[in-house]
């Protein structure tokens, strides 16, 4: 008795529908990876700087040194200077969602006269980025003072949490305002 199974082809009907499974399956996956959100996603986050009437300080930021530690306002006098990092041009910061940056705020006074101020709470837009942003500021309600021609220094860390909503960009404002910090009365 000779054997003669003939293997049985699969009609194309059938292999057209196994392509079509295998293909919608794999351009889902992919969607899924390119349009998911991810902690490890990049975001920008752009500082601005508003003066308020009679503030003249010169504001910009910089990459701040590791062993910096968070919160460090420090003042100098004329002739003397802080150790910086690196400008940060246009107060454009690049981190991954979920990171935080440390960076440095400095104001320079350039005139003769010392220069008193404070700072407002900052303001995000978009606004709903505020419920994810993570930021140790330097809109604490204090009054800080820098002497004439001297520089102030606050370290601050920004980043944006996955719970933000967004990736960013997300633009952060601040104020400063010349004078005293208004009490209540």
């Amino acid at each position: 008795m000779q054997n003669t199974a003939v293997a049985a082809r699969p009609d194309p009907a059938s292999r057209r529908s196994r392509w079509l499974l295998a293909s919608a399956l794999f351009a889902a996956a992919w969607l899924v990876a390119a349009c998911g959100q991810s902690a490890s996603a990049a975001t920008e986050l752009r500082f601005e700087w508003r003066a308020g009437e009679g503030f003249n300080g010169q504001v910009s930021i910089h990459q701040a040194f590791p062993d910096q530690p968070q919160a460090e306002t420090l003042m100098f006098r004329e002739g003397k200077g802080p150790n910086l990092g690196q400008e940060i041009p246009d107060g454009v910061i690049h981190s991954e969602v979920g990171a935080v940056v440390k960076f440095i705020v400095v104001v320079r006074n350039p005139t003769d006269e010392p220069l008193r101020f404070w700072t407002t709470p900052h303001l995000p837009q978009p606004y709903t980025a505020e419920r994810g942003l993570i930021m140790h500021c330097l809109c604490t309600g204090q009054q800080y003072e820098i002497p004439p021609r001297g520089t102030w220094t606050r370290v601050i860390e920004a980043g944006l949490s996955p719970q933000a909503g967004t990736r960013g960009p997300v633009v952060i404002t601040h104020a400063f305002i010349a004078g005293e910090v208004p009490r209540p009365e």
